[in-house]
């Protein structure tokens, strides 16, 4: 059987298939990620697939860390339906440097706690010889 999607959903609706708090996406609403969306007659919100879509790539993006003024440049270029995705390209390139440099900054951090930690266990088989010789 077919999994049917439908056409247009609520906001709880996309608030459930994004697994978000429906206050989310009035937020994203607000910040201008997502445009106003589509009304019923009985004034009920709608949202289609691609809002839905959008709003998994705003998800993707700022769990790589990615600001919301990045992620407005990014939707601003898929909509004007950019060739090469270069603002995109550009600040992925910007984030992995980044990460280079947060990881190089934690290799050290781990170097400077192992040389504690051994630091540490030499001054205490010094305290125990100590503690414990025999004269």
């Amino acid at each position: 059987m077919i999994d049917e999607k439908p056409a247009f959903l609520s906001r709880g609706q996309l608030a459930a298939r994004l697994g978000v708090n429906p206050e989310t996406i009035r937020f994203y609403e607000k910040t201008g990620l997502l445009p106003a969306p589509k009304r019923r007659s009985n004034g009920y919100r709608v949202y289609d697939e691609r809002d839905l879509l959008k709003l998994q790539l705003v998800r993707m993006a700022r769990g790589f860390g990615f600001s919301l003024r990045e992620i407005t440049a990014f939707l601003a270029e898929l909509d004007a339906g950019a060739p090469g995705f270069t603002e995109i390209e550009c600040a992925v390139r910007k984030r992995i440097a980044e990460i280079d440099l947060e990881v190089e900054g934690l290799r050290r951090q781990q170097a400077e706690l192992e040389g504690l930690l051994l630091g540490l266990r030499e001054s205490a088989c010094s305290v125990k010889r100590e503690l414990f010789s025999i004269d």
